[in-house]
């Protein structure tokens, strides 16, 4: 992590930006209503994490389309690693607001 964050020079203690994306699938009738999304297309959740070169350092997917990005981040092992070890202030995730 110490070798990510000086890719972030701008950013002290940054080591990832973190921003989520939906993929497009089709389901059967029967599971549509969980995998409808925001935009009521039927998709899966998608959340990764990169460096500062854009490089993925992290991929959690599989998240029916109708979920929150808070609760895939929440179940994403990347989330039970800071609540194992809890929080630090030595190191940040940055995250798109829009």
């Amino acid at each position: 992590m110490r070798d990510i964050r000086e890719g972030f020079k701008k950013y002290p203690g940054v080591i990832g930006a973190v921003d989520g994306t939906h993929i497009f699938v089709k389901v059967e009738k029967s599971q549509q209503d969980s995998y409808i999304d925001r935009y009521r297309r039927t998709s899966i959740n998608l959340m990764a994490i990169c460096d500062s070169n854009t490089l993925f350092t992290y991929v959690f997917l599989g998240y029916p389309g109708s979920a929150h990005d808070s609760r895939v981040f929440e179940n994403s092992i990347t989330c039970k690693n800071i609540e194992r070890h809890g929080p630090t202030s030595t190191f940040w995730i940055l995250r798109n607001l829009t």
